[in-house]
């Protein structure tokens, strides 16, 4: 008969080791689709910057940037500092114009992992990043921010306001 608890894993308890079980880590694993935003506003590429710049005003600023979309789907993405530049330099431009379409646009995927979208997001220089289809990566399905992850995590809740002393 086969023993019910692994002899390694029984041997770890008396030192106060406790790793987590293959079954539990597996559980626990959080991923993008837990967290992203599938109504996330996309601009479109052939709008002005002005028309941009007043649909990010009514929407979140702490996002810090926003997927761009043309006819063919993701472009790229787009920063609200880019925006007010190419607005300050008076030149009528357009949004898809701002945007450095690469081979290799940073974005994620609805299966990655948060921790892998932390270390993406953290190198790509935008606060946020698009998720898109694994089949085409140019399908738009919503954006994941840090503070997206941090809510899946309970961590970016605002703690509610303490009662009032009577």
């Amino acid at each position: 008969r086969l023993q019910e608890e692994l002899i390694y894993e029984a041997l770890q308890h008396p030192d106060c080791i406790h790793l987590p079980s293959g079954a539990r880590a597996r559980e626990e694993l959080l991923m993008v689709g837990h967290a992203f935003r599938p109504e996330s506003p996309a601009l479109s590429a052939n709008q002005t910057v002005e028309q941009a710049l007043a649909m990010v005003d009514t929407v979140e600023r702490e996002r810090g940037a926003w997927p761009v979309t043309d006819a063919a789907g993701l472009r790229g993405m787009v920063t609200f500092e880019q925006l007010e530049a190419a607005c300050a330099s008076g030149v009528p431009r357009l949004t898809g114009d701002l945007v450095d379409v690469a081979p290799r646009a940073p974005h994620l995927h609805a299966d990655d992992s948060l921790d892998y979208a932390m270390r993406r997001i953290a190198g790509s220089g935008f606060k946020a990043l698009p998720v898109v289809s694994r089949e085409n990566k140019g399908e738009l399905k919503g954006t994941v921010s840090v503070s997206d992850i941090l809510d899946a995590y309970g961590i970016g809740r605002a703690l509610p306001a303490p009662a009032a002393p009577e």
